[in-house]
């Protein structure tokens, strides 16, 4: 299956420049004809000419790709003048590593959106709270709210040299046994 508007970007170029020298167009082109079931371009060694259906289906693709770029361009533009008052919970680490440093860029981009976050390692109730939207690490407990994934965070486990001078390095888990450790439990599932 080819994606369509990559092909009608790719064939606009092509109509545009008279010009089909990568592979990768040539090859958007053919398949793109096979799903039309008609010729778009004519080509010999020395010329490349548009067929009149190649000429209908370009005047139809450039209106079509010119309303997908308007409708793009006006959605961005209706995010970018948010307005209002945005109240966001999220743990502490989330907040100092991601989060605090972006904001410069945020109230950038929102000039206009009052921002307030509340920093804590608790598990918020978001609708008594009045709280617009959460970040969570971990499971969610069973709700009716809507959650999306925004990543992974990766774990790491470190020592200071000298921790490392006094107990030595370990070489795989199973050495990591003997040696003394800081663990975090999550107060909602005791992990």
């Amino acid at each position: 299956m080819i994606d369509r508007i990559t092909a009608m970007r790719t064939f606009i170029q092509i109509v545009d420049t008279n010009s089909l020298t990568r592979a990768t167009a040539t090859t958007i082109v053919q398949n793109l004809e096979a799903l039309l079931g008609t010729a778009l371009l004519v080509r010999t060694t020395r010329c490349l000419s548009v067929t009149p259906e190649g000429a209908a289906y370009y005047e139809r693709c450039a209106q079509i790709l010119a309303d997908i770029d308007e409708m793009e361009a006006s959605i961005r533009l209706a995010t970018d003048n948010l307005t209002g008052h945005l109240r966001v919970e999220m743990p502490g680490a989330v907040a100092s590593a991601i989060v605090l440093p972006a904001l410069d860029d945020f109230h950038e981009r929102y000039p206009n959106l009052d921002l307030a976050i509340g920093v804590s390692n608790r598990t918020v109730d978001m609708i008594t709270e009045a709280i617009d939207c959460s970040i969570q690490l971990g499971e969610l407990p069973d709700s009716n709210l809507v959650a999306r994934q925004l990543g992974t965070p990766e774990h790491i486990t470190c020592a200071s040299p000298t921790y490392l001078a006094r107990f030595g390095t370990p070489d795989d888990l199973d050495s990591l046994r003997g040696h003394v450790a800081v663990n975090c439990m999550s107060p909602v599932n005791g992990r």
